[in-house]
This record gives structure tokens, C-alpha cells and sequence, in this order.
């Protein structure tokens, strides 16, 4: 039996994408891979200065092909803990 899945949500993803090289990123990550996918990470962002690329916590969105479209608003904590 075979599974499409439309929408995966995480906790804990465990990075701060902002010291992740650029050849490591998502979308380099994923692109080409799926028709259509909107994604949003959030992390810490108030303590980069004082960790590494792997940090405790994390979550992710990732809506792909179809459900993607469906995608009205893509943001994070206004107040920098994104």
C-alpha cells in the first residue's frame, strides 16, 4: 500500500538554519524534488552569537504539491525568536 502525505510538521528539528552552509539549506535540499512546496523553519534567533549550527528545539511546516497552493500565510514569531 502506498502513501501520499500532503503536509509534515516537526518539533525539534535541532538547527539554526542561519549557521547551516549554503549548499546544506532546504531548498538546495530539496529542490527539483516535488512540484510545489512551501516550507517555514523557526528557531532560535536571539542566542546565534552563542550557539552552533546544531540547537536544541525547532520546528518546521513543509506543505507540498497540491497543498502547497493552499498556503495563505507564511510567517514566524515577530518578536526574533524565529
Amino acid at each position: 500500500m502506498q502513501k501520499q502525505y500532503d503536509v509534515f510538521m516537526m518539533a525539534e528539528v535541532g538547527l539554526a538554519w542561519k549557521l547551516v552552509a549554503l549548499g546544506d539549506q532546504w531548498f538546495e535540499c530539496v529542490f527539483g524534488k516535488f512540484r510545489s512546496i512551501r516550507s517555514c523553519f523557526a528557531y532560535n534567533k536571539s542566542e546565534i552569537q552563542q550557539t552552533t549550527v546544531l540547537q536544541p528545539g525547532g520546528v518546521g511546516i513543509i506543505a507540498l504539491d497540491d497543498s502547497s497552493h493552499r498556503v495563505v500565510l507564511q510567517c514566524c514569531d515577530a518578536t526574533g525568536y524565529r
